[in-house]
């Protein structure tokens, strides 16, 4: 943390086993840190993905932990907390699955108590999943930017292991977020591109 200086802390998580998550968390990881200046303040938590299985994987826990150790270091205000979390989804927030050695949902709500126990106001939250519009309302505020794969009604595409990306994380990180243009205006590229 640099006192005076708005500084950027992303986590990048994969909450699902299938490689396509863990490819997608570590590049956005590398993209997201490169475009905030965030290197040497970033985390993923990824897992297996066919190549390496012995990286960190996403869970709901080491979430919670990476967030509060972000939460310990940041200075809450004049620094930004850049999340990206990739996995499947479902009308009731982010499925966690790893095989038999964890799963559960992690919902809107929850996301919304952490952050606000762990007093992280401002913030960019991308969610890449089906349904993951739910997140919008409940973390909607004027120091919270959200972006999502799909509506609360729909779901979304390329979640295929042999993928290296789901299609939002290719359309908006992999590329509309490579090049020099605002986050809105990558946004509305991205959602173009899916449709």
């Amino acid at each position: 943390q640099r006192p005076g200086v708005v500084d950027a802390y992303v986590l990048t998580v994969a909450l699902d086993s299938d490689p396509v998550f863990a490819r997608e968390a570590r590049e956005a990881e590398r993209v997201l840190s490169r475009r905030y200046g965030a290197e040497g303040r970033s985390l993923v938590l990824a897992g297996p993905d066919g190549a390496r299985d012995d990286l960190p994987k996403g869970s709901i826990r080491s979430l919670l932990i990476g967030l509060a150790r972000i939460a310990e270091v940041m200075d809450p205000e004049e620094d930004v907390l850049v999340l990206y979390t990739t996995s499947h989804g479902a009308k009731i927030g982010i499925v966690n699955h790893y095989g038999d050695t964890g799963y559960g949902i992690f919902s809107p709500k929850r996301l919304k108590d952490t952050l606000d126990e762990l007093g992280i106001e401002r913030r960019l939250l991308i969610i890449s999943a089906c349904y993951s519009g739910v997140f919008v309302e409940p973390l909607a505020g004027p120091d919270t930017a959200i972006l999502t794969a799909a509506s609360a009604e729909r779901n979304s595409f390329g979640c295929v292991a042999e993928n290296d990306w789901t299609f939002y994380g290719d359309a908006l990180i992999n590329n509309a977020l490579r090049k020099p243009q605002s986050l809105a205006d990558a946004a509305r590229e991205a959602t173009l591109t899916i449709a």
